[in-house]
């Protein structure tokens, strides 16, 4: 699934790093929402896979959800202001080796 225009936010991870990437809106819209990884490494180099999950203790290497070099996941039909699973509703995002996060919405719009 491609960006529909642009992206929304671009965050640089550290090596070892946490970051936030992304904060929920509390509004609610009905795009997709996709997270990737823009790494050029080669997709087999598992240090820079790049974990993501809500709330900064929650994430690490040994959990959240892995996403490779250069992919992507997408939360279809995201829906703002629930609770995702931290207070703050914040998205981070950590891995081994530096990775840059962008997060953007679908260019497919999700009808419920």
């Amino acid at each position: 699934m491609a960006l529909a225009t642009g992206s929304l936010t671009t965050t640089a991870v550290s090596a070892g790093g946490t970051a936030a990437i992304y904060t929920v809106s509390t509004t609610a819209y009905s795009r997709d929402l996709v997270i990737m990884n823009q790494s050029t490494a080669a997709s087999n180099t598992t240090a820079f896979t790049m974990f993501v999950a809500t709330g900064s203790a929650s994430v690490a290497t040994t959990s959240g959800f892995p996403i490779p070099p250069g992919g992507q996941i997408v939360l279809q039909g995201w829906v703002g202001g629930g609770a995702v699973g931290s207070s703050n509703n914040i998205i981070y995002a950590t891995a081994a080796s530096a990775v840059t996060a962008v997060v953007g919405n679908g260019s497919v719009v999700s009808v419920a």
